[in-house]
């Protein structure tokens, strides 16, 4: 885990969602959201193949660096009778692979 702040954002195909800031270190996570064990965790989770995650982190000098997409693999999993006989309900989950945090945002002192 590196202590890391930043904002997260969600683009579907509308368009890109308002960002929404975080801050991952053991002074803020104390197991609130966004944040838990150093686990960002996006604060609307609406797993589809159109649906792209993305972070930026903030630098010390106040700017951020540039927006990085959050690889995921959607699996598609379908229950086929989730709303009655024959009808069926499909949804997604997959497992993302972990984001390196830029050196230049880390914080220096995370008191």
């Amino acid at each position: 885990m590196v202590a890391a702040r930043g904002e997260q954002r969600i683009t579907r195909g509308s368009g890109a969602g308002e960002p929404q800031a975080f801050g991952c270190s053991p002074a803020e996570d104390a197991g609130a959201a966004p944040c838990t064990d150093g686990v960002l965790i996006f604060s609307d989770f609406n797993l589809s193949p159109d649906v792209i995650y993305e972070l930026r982190f903030a630098r010390s000098d106040g700017s951020y660096t540039p927006w990085q997409r959050v690889a995921l693999e959607p699996q598609k999993h379908t229950d086929a009778d989730f709303n009655g006989s024959g009808c069926p309900c499909s949804w997604y989950e997959a497992e993302p692979v972990s984001v390196v945090v830029p050196a230049d945002a880390r914080p220096v002192n995370d008191d």
